[in-house]
């Protein structure tokens, strides 16, 4: 499905907020795609670079509605 293979591509780049979705999700309806995925626990540097791009886009969006 189109769906899961969107997921598997994000994964590699956000690998600690799918972990969180992975271990916190409800499923109210449909197929659960979380599920099955593997997720790694190695990428600390994804995920510090992870956090610079939200911090930056935050910035921007700041810089943008001043």
């Amino acid at each position: 499905h189109r769906t899961e293979e969107l997921l598997r591509n994000l994964m590699d780049i956000f690998p600690a907020r799918f972990k969180e979705m992975q271990q916190g999700h409800l499923l109210i309806w449909g197929q659960d795609v979380l599920t099955g995925l593997e997720i790694s626990d190695h990428y600390p540097k994804l995920r510090t670079v992870q956090e610079i791009k939200n911090l930056q886009l935050g910035l921007h969006m700041i810089y943008v509605y001043i």
